[in-house]
């Protein structure tokens, strides 16, 4: 019994520093992503080539990423959908675990998961709904 709360333990620390190192490499990945971006734009000589470049759908788009920092409503929603998923996934083998050894912690882990997926998936669900009720999401043809 002694050896199944160490792996409790272990397991645990793992997802902890997991979660921690995915969200330092996000934060990493998006501050570079606004650093080469705002340094495109400065290498624009005249405000008349940089207006020019608005004037393109790809200037346009570009304006957007950066003004809303690189999301969509539709990229935020896939976001939580995918974060939702891992999530309950995860949840749903510690329960499976801690019923299968019958460890009370590795059922509360498993309980705290599950129920932040389905927090993700239920947020990703409202957010969509909001976003297209307010014309942010539009169907493509």
């Amino acid at each position: 019994m002694a050896s199944v709360n160490g792996y409790v333990i272990v397991l645990a620390l793992l997802l902890v520093v997991g979660a921690s190192l995915f969200l330092v490499f996000t934060l990493f990945r998006t501050m570079q992503q606004t650093v080469i971006r705002k340094a495109l734009i400065e290498k624009f000589g005249s405000a008349q080539d940089l207006g020019e470049l608005l004037q393109t759908s790809g200037g346009q788009r570009l304006l957007a990423d950066i003004s809303t920092n690189g999301g969509s409503p539709l990229r935020a929603v896939l976001g939580s959908i995918q974060k939702g998923l891992i999530a309950l996934l995860v949840g749903s083998g510690a329960l499976f675990e801690g019923a299968l050894f019958n460890q009370a912690e590795m059922m509360i882990l498993g309980s705290l998961f599950a129920c932040a997926g389905l927090a993700f998936l239920i947020s990703a669900g409202v957010t969509y709904r909001l976003s297209k009720s307010w014309g942010l999401i539009q169907k493509k043809d």
